[in-house]
């Protein structure tokens, strides 16, 4: 079927959210990571 102009943009909206939210996620590892790595520094 065919799809309504609005459906359409809100499940590309949806896509774009979840991307994003995985995207920060992948962020947040990299972030703690990187503290780690600081912390490992101070340390040592």
């Amino acid at each position: 079927g065919a799809r309504l102009p609005s459906e359409r943009r809100y499940a590309a909206r949806a896509a774009a959210a979840k991307e994003g939210i995985a995207i920060s996620q992948e962020n947040l590892d990299r972030l703690q990571r990187m503290q780690q790595g600081d912390l490992d520094l101070e340390l040592h």
